[in-house]
This record gives structure tokens, C-alpha cells and sequence, in this order.
């Protein structure tokens, strides 16, 4: 994400491209002209979102890229165009309410629209389905006890603690074990929040408002660590302390 604008702001309008058709080549090198161009956005998988003022300029810039980068858009309609609309609800094509389920409505008009912009992002990261009917929650029944938490997270302010949903915090976190890596390799801190990270890792799906092309690069290098010290034949202190070091370089400029 460049600049101030925050893609969570409630008053926003966002636009939102879904780019999953594109492969991480051709999407490396959409935020690459993004970032040349100094144009605000922002990435949730593989939905790039941007301010509204930008659509136009983004609009040309996928156009040429399409052409140049040999982009092909499945679609059974024929559909050759980026699929982009306003950002109202949600951001992506997660899971969606089952026509036979059971349902269960919770009524939201008391709480803020910064509250229940923060409910939806957690709901998406946790992979939740639902829907808004005005400011209406509607969920799967059985699913009550996630929701209900995660309402409960937001309502006591800690709706942004989502693991990978929460914007920069994984990326800083994966910075200070590596920076701490790089003096010792062995630290057992380190080593600690190193174990408890690649639990919450998501490999594919960067952090919501995290460049894919940071977050990929990121990853391997954080993999090629934890292989480097979890070696059947043994620790490969040389090899782990290099990954590091490649790590910390990586993300110093980004935390």
C-alpha cells in the first residue's frame, strides 16, 4: 500500500479488480507499475483495491499490461476485461451462504460503519461466509460461535488482531525474529515467535494490504530458513543465517 490512503476507511469508495485469472508473473508486474506510478492501492489475495479517483489511470494501465503481458481471462462468458466494481461490502469471492442452510441474522445498526468494516475483514480471513442485508449480518448457523467471537473482538477493540488479516503486523513480527536471528541464529526468542509465525503463515494469500510480490518474496525466504534449521542431518547455522540476513534486508523497508 502507498501513500495515506487507508483501504479500510468506511467513506471510502474503493475500487476493486479480480485479478485471479493473472498469474503472480503478471501481477508482480502490475504493482510494480503501480508503485512506479505512485498509485495508492492495495492487495487482498489476489483483489487489487484502489481509491476511486485512480480508477481511470489503473483502468489504461491493466489495459496495456493485458496486451502486453498475454493475459487470458477463463471466464465461460468470453470475458477478456479485468473484473472491477465499487467496494461496498466486501472485497473478495470467499465463501458464500448455502440456499439450504440455516441462516442467522444479527442486527448491526448500533454499531459504527468503521465497526462493521472491521467485523467483514476478519469474517473474510477467517474464511466465514455472509452476507449484508442493509446493516443486517447474516451467517450460517452452525458457524454462530466464530462470529460471535469475532463480534465480541471487535465490540472490545480488538478486531484488527486477525493474524493475516491485520495489515503490516505479520510482516513486523517476521522482522523482529530475524533481526534478532541475525545477531545469534540460535536464539531461543528467535527461534520462538519463529515457530509460532510459520503457523500463521499463509503461503498463497498474502495479509490483506500487503504487496503478493512482497509477501511471495518474503515467504521464500522465510522458508528457505526454516528448512536451513530444521534439516533432517541437522541445523545449517551457515545457510539459515544467510536466509535471515536476506530476510531482514527484505523487510527493513517495509516496517
Amino acid at each position: 500500500m502507498t501513500g495515506d490512503w487507508n483501504p479500510l476507511d468506511p467513506d471510502a469508495v474503493r475500487v476493486v479488480y479480480d485479478l485471479r485469472a493473472w498469474n503472480f508473473d503478471q501481477q508482480a508486474e502490475l504493482a510494480s507499475t503501480l508503485a512506479e506510478r505512485e498509485i495508492a492501492h492495495a492487495w487482498d489475495g489476489t483483489d487489487l483495491v484502489i481509491p476511486q479517483d485512480a480508477e481511470a489511470t489503473v483502468d489504461a494501465i491493466i489495459d496495456d499490461l493485458e496486451t502486453a503481458l498475454g493475459v487470458v481471462y477463463p471466464d465461460d462468458d468470453g470475458d477478456t476485461e479485468a473484473d472491477h466494481w465499487e467496494a461496498g461490502v466486501t472485497l473478495d469471492d470467499g465463501p458464500t451462504l448455502s440456499p439450504v442452510a440455516v441462516l442467522t441474522e444479527y442486527e448491526l445498526d448500533e454499531w459504527s460503519p468503521e465497526q462493521r468494516t472491521t467485523l467483514e475483514t476478519r469474517l473474510r480471513h477467517d474464511r466465514i461466509a455472509y452476507r449484508w442485508e442493509a446493516t443486517t449480518l447474516v451467517v450460517h448457523a452452525d458457524e454462530e460461535d466464530v462470529v460471535e467471537a469475532a463480534m465480541d473482538d471487535v465490540e472490545a477493540g480488538r478486531g484488527t488482531a486477525v493474524g493475516p488479516a491485520d495489515d503490516g503486523s505479520l510482516l513486523e513480527e517476521m522482522f523482529l525474529a530475524v533481526q534478532r536471528l541475525t545477531r545469534d541464529i540460535l536464539d531461543a526468542d528467535a527461534l520462538e515467535a519463529l515457530a509460532d509465525l510459520e503457523a500463521s503463515i499463509d503461503p498463497i494469500r498474502p495479509p490483506f494490504g500487503v504487496d503478493p510480490v512482497l509477501w511471495h518474496a518474503a515467504v521464500g525466504h522465510f522458508d528457505a530458513l526454516v528448512d536451513a534449521l530444521t534439516d533432517d542431518e541437522g541445523a545449517d547455522a551457515v545457510a539459515a543465517t544467510e536466509a535471515a540476513r536476506a530476510l531482514h534486508e527484505l523487510l527493513r523497508s517495509h516496517v
